[in-house]
């Protein structure tokens, strides 16, 4: 099979596959790497291969009911869309489209710091799938939050959130240090797209922009 033969995915690799194809090669090189020398990206790929799935033979499955709560609110099942950064550079659509498909499946989105699409356009955007009633569960979205030294832009971004109809928030707390090595390499800055700044954020630096 060519190299550039593009797959119906049915699988990650697939995926991985096709973006090698049809992607720019900085944004994929960021998307693919981590920081530092990648040591973590590496352990956390061995031991996504450890995990197994029990089967459980001769049982009755005809009602099968993944639904849970996370923080009060239901959801169709514990799987949660976790925040990715700068999505805008494999599809135009962005967060927006990542959005349309948690709400459809009732799923937690959680909206990256670095989104390359305003927090209020991405959960309407969400909010404008037309989504199952009979089905219990609802579309769910958090946001990801970096505590700035002002306490006072974390405590606004806060604020803005929790207006536009966000649920909950996940603390960064790791961000300490860290360098994207490979990225600094590859001058990744070039094929970012200008992203779109926080209303009260305007002229401070580019790490406080949605």
């Amino acid at each position: 099979m060519s190299r550039q033969q593009r797959l119906v995915p049915i699988s990650l690799a697939d995926l991985e596959h096709n973006a090698h194809i049809t992607m720019d090669l900085n944004a994929l090189d960021y998307y693919r790497s981590g920081a530092n020398d990648m040591q973590t990206v590496k352990d956390n790929q061995d031991a996504f291969t450890r995990i197994r799935l029990r089967p459980r033979i001769l049982r009755d499955v005809s009602k099968v009911d993944t639904q849970t709560t996370l923080l009060g609110h239901r959801v169709a099942s514990p799987i949660c869309i976790s925040p990715s950064a700068m999505q805008r550079l494999a599809n135009d659509q962005g967060e927006k489209a990542t959005a349309r498909a948690a709400a459809k499946a009732k799923k937690c989105m959680i909206l990256s710091s670095w989104s390359t699409t305003s927090a209020e356009d991405t959960i309407e955007a969400g909010k404008e799938v037309e989504v199952d009633t009979m089905t219990p569960g609802l579309p769910l979205f958090w946001f990801q939050l970096y505590v700035y030294k002002d306490r006072s832009l974390a405590e606004s971004l806060i604020r803005r959130v929790e207006k536009a109809g966000y649920k909950g928030i996940l603390l960064n707390v790791e961000c300490f240090y860290c360098r994207r090595e490979k990225g600094e390499r590859m001058e990744l800055k070039e094929s970012f797209p200008r992203r779109r700044p926080l209303s009260r954020f305007e002229g401070l630096p580019t790490r406080l922009c949605l």
